[in-house]
Parts: structure tokens; sequence; C-alpha cells
């Protein structure tokens, strides 16, 4: 199916029509070549059983797979 019918479909059936989006400098992740290099970080979100919400900030080294230490 064509670009241009499914366009039309999408606005026949009322839906919002998705956009391209073109980066024309995108930035290339970078690979880990040493401990402590590169982090990954994401949120996990989780709930009580009295029903309060848990947000959870986790954070990686991707090269060796280790969480950091935290000072409390």
């Amino acid at each position: 199916m064509s670009p241009d019918r499914t366009w039309r479909l999408w606005r026949l059936a009322g839906l919002q029509v998705p956009r391209r989006r073109v980066s024309l400098r995108r930035p290339r992740s970078q690979p880990a070549i040493a401990a402590r290099h590169v982090w990954s970080y994401g949120f996990v979100f989780d709930a009580c059983a009295n029903g309060l919400q848990l947000k959870c900030l986790t954070v990686i080294d991707e090269y060796t797979r280790d969480l950091p230490d935290v000072a409390t």
C-alpha cells in the first residue's frame, strides 16, 4: 500500500497522521571501551499494594554492567 493511500485512510478514520522525524545530524552512540565510560539510565515504575506509585531511576555502567556506588 502506498504512503499516500495510508495517509488518506488515516485521515478518513479521523486519526492523527504520524509525522516522520528525520535528523540530519544524529549523534552516534559511543561504544563502551572502558569502565565508567558509557552509562545507561532509565526509570522503572511499580505500584504498592495500597496504590502508591513507585518510580525508581536505574543507572548502569555499560562496560562492566555494574551499578554505581550510592552515597547515603
